[in-house]
């Protein structure tokens, strides 16, 4: 393990590095020391690529803690410097999991995985919520027990193993043994309206029984385990999942002939349109669409449901809902007799125009709205030497 010194002037944060320096400039008891390469070249505090972040003394030279930005992302490099502050080698880049294995947190301190624990915990569970602390992008695997390493994975009803990315709206928190198996809690929503839902889950890891999603509130009086109060009652203080997933109620995304696609989604401020619905939707919504007539073209693409978490669209407690893709007329109504013979002979070839476009029945109400935008250029100079206007 590398020596640790006492720190010069010029470095207030104890790094062993001089502090607002362009350059890389190790501090030593000695003054500051300029970072080079074989070649002669310093070498810039910060790239596009990395950036240092600590040094150490070492014998009689030191190392130097690299963090790689952009695609170097997660990975770290040290630099072996001589005394004269000339690299020498380096380690090439490495993942966390090895810069952890390899003891580079013994030198340089928790800052490679700042997670107040030195190297690789030896805890597979430091959080004590009875999951395993890594992998969950696999897949959630429970722990069989407090003082066991051993885990099961959480698969859904179908036997399809559950992750952080099996959802983007919720994540598993705590998982308890019971008798015949587990049970799992699951939260979603934002920090200041969470939902939770219970998991009754097998010894095999497979999900047999599932709740309804409960706010907060109800959680905590639905008579689940008790050990799941602390995990509910943090949720308001904690955060929940996803904070940007706060559109509707809970899982419900209401649309109304009135509302407008800039509200929220709830009940007392719906959405406008069933279209926009649809791309907010996530597996487990209920999109409900108050009563009313919707003048617009439903486009429906890329929905994520799940067989145990569908996304469906219904109409609200029996409203009626009525969807036409024909738009409202808009234009000035104008009395058939009161307009010119030529006005009148522009009408009729617009009807005829419209008329013979339409593919429903509304093509009669549709021709009376005399809109020249309907029709394209060349046609409107025909009319124009038609009727010499």
């Amino acid at each position: 393990m590398a020596s640790k010194t006492k720190r010069p002037s010029g470095d207030n944060n104890s790094d062993g590095l001089v502090d607002a320096s362009k350059k890389i400039r190790l501090a030593t008891d000695q003054g500051s020391l300029t970072l080079r390469n074989l070649s002669g070249n310093s070498r810039p505090t910060s790239t596009s690529r990395r950036s240092v972040i600590h040094a150490e003394v070492d014998g009689s030279g030191f190392q130097v803690l690299l963090k790689g930005h952009g695609r170097l992302r997660r990975q770290f490099k040290v630099l072996e410097v001589d005394a004269s502050g000339v690299i020498n080698s380096n380690s090439g880049w490495q993942p966390v999991r090895k810069a952890l294995s390899q003891g580079w947190e013994s030198v340089f301190g928790d800052v490679i995985k700042a997670d107040g624990v030195i190297g690789r915990s030896t805890n597979a569970d430091v959080n004590g919520n009875g999951l395993l602390d890594r992998g969950q992008a696999r897949g959630y695997q429970i722990l069989a027990g407090s003082d066991s390493d051993e885990a099961v994975t959480l698969r859904s009803s179908n036997g399809k193993p559950l992750s952080k990315h099996s959802s983007k709206r919720w994540d598993a928190v705590q998982a308890v043994s019971v008798e015949d198996g587990f049970q799992v809690l699951l939260q979603k929503g934002s920090r200041r309206k969470p939902a939770f839902k219970l998991l009754n889950v097998g010894a095999d890891g497979i999900t047999t029984e599932k709740s309804a999603w409960l706010p907060q509130a109800e959680a905590l009086f639905a008579g689940w385990d008790v050990r799941f109060k602390s995990s509910i009652l943090e949720s308001s203080s904690s955060g929940g999942t996803v904070d940007a997933a706060s559109v509707g109620d809970q899982d419900h995304i209401y649309v109304s002939p009135d509302g407008s696609d800039s509200n929220p989604g709830s009940f007392e401020l719906p959405l406008a349109t069933i279209t926009y619905a649809s791309t907010l939707a996530q597996p487990g919504d209920q999109i409900k669409l108050r009563g009313g007539t919707y003048k617009e073209r439903v486009y429906i693409n890329d929905l994520h449901g799940t067989e145990d978490e569908p996304i469906t669209i219904s109409n609200y407690d029996d409203e009626k809902v009525v969807i036409e893709g024909a738009k409202g007329i808009e234009s000035e109504w104008v009395s058939y007799e009161a307009i010119s013979g030529k006005q009148q002979l522009i009408l009729m070839l617009l009807s005829y125009s419209l008329m013979t476009r339409c593919s429903s029945g509304r093509a009669g109400q549709t021709s009376v709205n005399i809109g020249m935008n309907t029709m394209s250029p060349m046609e409107i100079i025909r009319l124009q030497a038609a009727t010499g206007i």
